[in-house]
């Protein structure tokens, strides 16, 4: 397989669970933070928002950083 595959699919892999496992992460923490640290604006929809706005972009940029990193990685090998 060329670099140039590897690194779609590794990419695509990432990100796909950076944002399954951390979406449901950061709203564990935000649950956490309602039930024990006393933060009352926290409650479902918010926690939602929040998980969307970070774990988007970061599977984005975790994504497109692997794939770079493999598709550097494959050339070197080539």
């Amino acid at each position: 397989m060329k670099p140039i595959g590897w690194s779609i699919l590794s990419g695509c892999g990432c990100a796909t669970l950076t944002v399954i496992v951390g979406g449901p992460l950061i709203v564990l923490v935000c649950w956490l933070l309602y039930e024990y640290g006393d933060v009352r604006e926290l409650t479902e929809e918010p926690a939602m928002a929040i998980a969307v706005l970070i774990s988007l972009p970061a599977g984005i940029i975790v994504g497109f950083l692997t794939g770079s990193l493999v598709y550097w990685w494959r050339q070197k090998r080539a």
